[in-house]
């Protein structure tokens, strides 16, 4: 859960084997841009009252009402994660870089998704080489 603290960071609690780990992580100036919009009127972003933020459950749950909503159930939470690592590591992101957001807590996945994002660039430069090789041919 997101946790109002000093700009441009954002307080993530995340629950692994009934601990609670909080990390700091930069906040993207899109969303920061939106929060800034909204009241502050408690501890939390996504809260039940002033001083508790909601629950994982209680976040799902909404998530998942507004996935029925939009008919976009097959949409998984884990998605944003996984598009976070993938975008960061087309960005040309560090794997620690890419850790830090994300939050994974070994370099083996943040190398898996950095693999997709250099298969996704190689292929364009390899298209790219390919077209110039064929244009040089016609001269």
């Amino acid at each position: 859960m997101f946790q109002a603290t000093q700009e441009p960071h954002a307080a993530l609690t995340q629950a692994l084997d009934q601990i609670s780990v909080v990390s700091l992580c930069a906040c993207p100036a899109k969303l920061k841009d939106y929060l800034a919009t909204l009241p502050r009127t408690g501890k939390h972003i996504l809260a039940k009252n002033l001083t508790q933020p909601f629950s994982k459950r209680r976040v799902q749950k909404l998530v998942m009402d507004v996935r029925k909503q939009i008919g976009a159930t097959e949409f998984v939470i884990h998605g944003w994660r996984y598009n976070a690592a993938v975008e960061l590591a087309e960005a040309g992101c560090s794997d620690t870089e890419i850790q830090a957001v994300t939050g994974h807590k070994t370099l083996a996945m943040v190398q898996k998704y950095r693999a997709q994002a250099n298969q996704k660039r190689l292929s364009k430069s390899a298209q790219a080489k390919r077209t110039e090789q064929k244009r040089n041919e016609k001269r």
